[in-house]
């Protein structure tokens, strides 16, 4: 019970202290908003020094053509290998010097073509095809 009274008496005093901590006056509150910073603007992160400047895309692309040659373009954002070298969106085609096709029949498929390329000229040289492959007469039917 000593300690019931004990209790109720400190809470009596303690919690009019602080009501009083909490409760501001005036001039505290004037003190304590002129020392309050505004908010930072939020900043861009990519923004300041060292970044670099925004730069336009841009894509390359080469190709060896097996004959000692090689085929490059660069474009503005599509850059690929060709059926005779190498493309890009800016330009046209660039084919390998030597490059060469060449299309056949059979006489188990009359009415279909065949065709083989080359990027390096062995269009019928070495073989009857292209690349030192020979002809082949499978048909698609």
């Amino acid at each position: 019970m000593n300690r019931v009274k004990t209790a109720a008496a400190v809470l009596f005093l303690v919690l009019p202290l602080a009501l009083q901590a909490t409760a501001a006056s005036a001039p505290d509150t004037a003190f304590l908003r002129s020392l309050a910073r505004p908010a930072a603007p939020l900043l861009d992160p990519l923004a300041g020094p060292g970044t670099p400047a925004p730069s336009p895309r841009t894509c390359s692309v080469s190709r060896d053509c097996g004959d000692g040659n090689t085929v490059a373009c660069t474009g503005n954002s599509l850059c690929a290998y060709s059926q005779k070298g190498v493309t890009c969106d800016n330009g046209p085609e660039v084919a390998c010097p030597h490059y060469c096709s060449m299309a056949w029949t059979c006489e188990d498929c009359p009415n279909y073509v065949f065709f083989c390329a080359s990027l390096s000229g062995d269009c019928g040289v070495t073989a009857d095809g292209c690349n030192g492959a020979s002809q082949r007469c499978i048909c698609p039917y």
